[in-house]
């Protein structure tokens, strides 16, 4: 006889349904049977007698799971096991979570938005993965539906197959309501704050202001989330740009088109009311039936490419202060390395007299408008230009490994801060001491440098590489001031290098 399902398991398994469904509503809603990847058949089977949901499934009496055709005791312990797999994700959540009662009130601190993608990201298989990676350019670079299937070696149709079930597999996924809800209501807040649009550049900081990005571009993570999540559509007509669903989209285009052109006829800026004002004096808008905010109008003209606004709170024609972009190009190649906004400001004033000082809120928008020139590069308001190679730069794990790799000996991390900036223009010296210290791929010697975890005291013994331990070449700069050994006591130091690391072989260590 086909063994049945484990009474006690399954009456366990319906009162945690319960506890959940009561406690968590936010967290615990009614999850399609797609979350929790049963095999086609099984998932066909359960379909048909009207099962389409996690928490159905798991409150299905047993004997009326025996009586569902194609359903064998074989598909009977895999439904026993994926559901129990599925809901131990709430019975033990991450620490972060545990004291939520709401998505939106996860404490993010401490995290990564990398940690948080890569859990997300467990219920793909590699490929989907990959194509989620190229698709919305969580890596960098965004890559269209005929260069990913270059890539894989299928068709362009075939990667947009892909692309939506991995994108289902994302959404219906118990790590959605815990790590993609808390990221979607930071974007809901920003637009909300912003007027109910805004580029994806400035979500991406808003994003990055709550929770800190390594490797992964948050941008991309942006354009994930609003892919994913219905509330958020795009405005076709700006590329790049993004808006509350539920809010006339469609308008933007056309609110900044009316307001360049006041602002053509008035041939000087203006006040945000004075431009509102002239704004809803025009026919356009006296002939519309459906109102439209104040705060929306804003929102669409400050979005528009061709206007800027002041500190002062003055809007304008970006062509107006056009000479502002080389003043940018020649501050940015005066300092040598990326800067905060603020800091181009201040260099380019530094030339200016003082009736034409340039606002760092002027530059900030010269500088998001221009990507072609200018790179963000992953801090807030913190800029490069292009012509560093900054949109080509290696994270922090691959240059320090590909500069290790180059030398073929370990490094003091004084000697690895003066060799990175030709394989990583932008660096932080925190995030280089983090990364040494913490990522598994490298390791300390007893020296005080650092090197690649596979490098071994004895793979390192070469004549060359000893003689720079003995003589001092590779110390700490700190130690500089020491006098060399002569060469008797240099070829002395070698041999019991020699000997010590053959004894260290022998006894295992």
């Amino acid at each position: 006889m086909a063994p049945s399902l484990d009474q006690d398991v399954r009456a366990e398994i319906r009162k945690q349904v319960y506890a959940l469904l009561d406690q968590h509503p936010t967290l615990i809603e009614w999850t399609p049977i797609e979350a929790i990847g049963l095999s086609i058949r099984t998932y066909n089977a359960l379909k048909r007698h009207g099962i389409w949901t996690v928490e159905q499934l798991a409150l299905t009496p047993e004997q009326e799971i025996r009586k569902i055709y194609f359903i064998s005791a074989k598909s009977r312990s895999e439904i026993l096991e994926k559901l129990r797999a599925y809901l131990i994700t709430y019975a033990s959540p991450p620490h972060w979570l545990q004291a939520a009662e709401s998505p939106v009130e996860i404490d993010l601190s401490g995290m990564t938005l990398d940690n948080l993608i890569e859990e997300w990201f467990l219920s793909l298989e590699k490929r989907h993965c990959q194509v989620i990676y190229w698709r919305y350019g969580l890596g960098g670079n965004v890559l269209t539906l005929e260069e990913i299937g270059a890539q894989l070696g299928v068709s362009r149709e075939r990667v947009r197959q892909i692309e939506r079930k991995a994108v289902n597999r994302l959404r219906s996924s118990p790590q959605y309501r815990y790590i993609a809800q808390p990221l979607v209501e930071i974007i809901r807040r920003a637009l909300l704050e912003a007027g109910g649009v805004g580029t994806e550049i400035q979500l991406a900081e808003a994003l990055v202001e709550v929770i800190k990005a390594d490797k992964i571009d948050p941008r991309g993570v942006v354009r994930l989330l609003i892919a994913i999540h219905s509330d958020f559509a795009p405005i076709r007509a700006l590329r790049g740009t993004w808006g509350l669903a539920q809010l006339p989209l469609h308008l933007c285009a056309e609110i900044g088109r009316i307001a360049v052109e006041i602002l053509e006829a008035e041939y000087a800026p203006l006040p945000k009311e004075e431009l509102l004002a002239r704004f809803k004096a025009t026919p356009w808008y006296q002939e519309r039936t459906n109102p439209i905010s104040d705060a929306f109008i804003l929102a669409c003209i400050n979005i528009n490419e061709k206007i800027v606004c002041s500190d002062m709170g003055l809007y304008g024609l970006e062509i107006w202060s056009r000479r502002y972009q080389d003043d940018i190009i020649v501050a940015l190649r005066q300092l040598g390395r990326p800067a905060h906004y603020s800091e181009i400001a201040e260099a380019i004033n530094a030339a200016l007299p003082k009736e034409q000082q340039v606002t760092p809120r002027t530059v900030h928008i010269r500088l998001m408008q221009n990507p072609d020139l200018f790179v963000w590069v992953g801090r807030r308001g913190t800029y490069g230009l292009r012509e560093w190679g900054l949109d080509k730069a290696l994270s922090y794990e691959e240059a320090i490994a590909q500069l290790l790799e180059q030398v073929g000996y370990p490094l003091t991390f004084q000697e690895i801060l003066a060799r990175l900036p030709a394989l990583r223009p932008y660096y932080d010296e925190s995030s280089v001491a983090i990364v040494l210290g913490t990522n598994n791929r490298f390791r300390s010697f007893w020296d005080g440098t650092y090197g690649l975890a596979e490098w071994q005291e004895d793979k390192l013994a070469t004549e060359e590489y000893r003689l720079r331990r003995v003589l001092g070449d590779v110390e700490h700069p700190s130690s500089a001031h020491k006098p060399k050994p002569t060469l008797e006591e240099a070829i002395e130091g070698v041999d019991d290098f020699i000997y010590q690391s053959r004894r260290r072989m022998e006894s295992g260590q």
